[in-house]
C-alpha cells in the first residue's frame, strides 16, 4: 500500500518487553554489539536490556555504518556476542578476513530475516568454528522473540531454511490448525502483545483477538509444522513477502 505499518505501544508496553527479554535467554550476559537499527524491533530489546542489565554494549546502525567500520569496533571493544540480520551477517562474513582474527567473539544472534544454513558455514569459515548461533523469531508485534534455534559449535549444517525453533515458553504460541490439512496451521502468538495498530482499526480486527482463556492473540499469518517440538515454516496463509526492510 505505500504505507508503513505502525505497532502501537505503551510505556507499560515497555516494562513487559524487558521482562520478556530476561525470560527468554536472549541476551547472555557479555558483551555486546548490537548492528540494528533502532526503530527495528529487535535491535530495541537488546539496546535497551543490556544496559539495564549492566553489561557492555555498543549500538551501531548498520544502514548508515560502513561494514569495515563494524568489523573494527568488533575488535576494538573486544565484542563476545553481536546482534544482525542474516544479510548483514553475510556481509561481515565476507568481508571479514582482511580484518581478522575475532578471538573474542563467542555468539551470533540473527533476526529479523530467514536464516539459510549456508549463512551459518560462511560464519564458522570467517569468524570461527567455535562460535555458538541463536536464530531468533519474533514480530513487530509481539513483545519477545517467540522461538529460537541454537546452532552450538559441534552441531551438523543442514540444507535450506533455518527453522524457526522450539518456542521459548510453551504459553507464548500455538498453532490453530483449524482448515489446514498435514498438520501444517497458522502460528498464533499469545500475550505480550503490542497495543494495536495505530490508526489501521480494519486491521487491527482482522489480526488481533482474544482466545477462550482470555489471552490476548496475534495472527502472524506463518503457516508451521511442528516437527518433534521444532517450528518449520511451511509457507503464508497470504501473499506477503518482505523486501529488504518492507512488507509487500
Amino acid at each position: 500500500t505505500g504505507r508503513a505499518k505502525a505497532a502501537a505501544r505503551t510505556y507499560e508496553n515497555l516494562f513487559h518487553y524487558l521482562d520478556a527479554w530476561g525470560v527468554s535467554g536472549w541476551m547472555p550476559a557479555l558483551r555486546s554489539a548490537v548492528f540494528l537499527p533502532v526503530h527495528f524491533t529487535a535491535g530495541f530489546g537488546p539496546l535497551i536490556h543490556g544496559p539495564v542489565d549492566g553489561r557492555f554494549t555498543v549500538m551501531m546502525d548498520a544502514v548508515n555504518t560502513g561494514v569495515d567500520e563494524l568489523l573494527r569496533a568488533m575488535i576494538e571493544h573486544n565484542v563476545q556476542q553481536v546482534y544482525v540480520t542474516p544479510s548483514l551477517l553475510r556481509t561481515l562474513a565476507g568481508a571479514a578476513r582482511e580484518h581478522g582474527p575475532f578471538t573474542a567473539l563467542q555468539h551470533v544472534w540473527a533476526v529479523g530475516e530467514p536464516m539459510m544454513w549456508s549463512d551459518i558455514a560462511a560464519a564458522r569459515t570467517a569468524f570461527g568454528d567455535h562460535l555458538t548461533f541463536g536464530v531468533g523469531y519474533g514480530a513487530t508485534e509481539a513483545l519477545a522473540i517467540r522461538c529460537i534455534t541454537v546452532v552450538r559449535p559441534n552441531d551438523p549444517i543442514g540444507e535450506g531454511r533455518v527453522p524457526l525453533g522450539r518456542p521459548v515458553h510453551e504459553d507464548w504460541v500455538r498453532i490453530d490448525r483449524d482448515g489446514f490439512d498435514n498438520g501444517l496451521g497458522e502460528l498464533i502468538f499469545r500475550g505480550l502483545l503490542v497495543e494495536g495498530y495505530l490508526d489501521e482499526p480494519e486491521l487491527e480486527t482482522q489480526r488481533f483477538g482474544v482466545d477462550p482463556d482470555g489471552i490476548r492473540i496475534w495472527r502472524s499469518g506463518d503457516i508451521v509444522a511442528d516437527v518433534d517440538g521444532v517450528l518449520e515454516h511451511r509457507g503464508r496463509v497470504d501473499d506477503l513477502i518482505k523486501i529488504g526492510r518492507a512488507h509487500v
